[in-house]
């Protein structure tokens, strides 16, 4: 899978989806440096993407970075409607 998302970022480096898909990809891997930048990049192409912030919280999380996980957690709250917490 990550083969696959590797080859499509070479055509379209700036595609909101693959980088978010390639950096679960990466955390599923253990690797949340990796997956952390590649969110951090599919949230400057799409803002809105409620999922890409809550796994860059997991990602930050992975990493030790507890204020930067719970500020990620908390952007993702607003771009989910049936979140409780909203």
């Amino acid at each position: 899978m990550e083969a696959i998302y590797r080859d499509v970022l070479e055509r379209e480096p700036y595609h909101p989806q693959d980088l978010h898909l390639s950096g679960v990809v990466a955390l599923q891997m253990g690797r949340p440096n990796d997956a952390a930048s590649l969110m951090e990049r599919a949230l400057t192409v799409n803002p809105d993407d409620a999922e890409a912030r809550n796994n860059l919280g997991q990602a930050n999380e992975s990493l030790g970075r507890t204020g930067d996980a719970i500020s990620a957690y908390r952007e993702a709250i607003p771009w989910r409607p049936r979140s409780p917490l909203r």
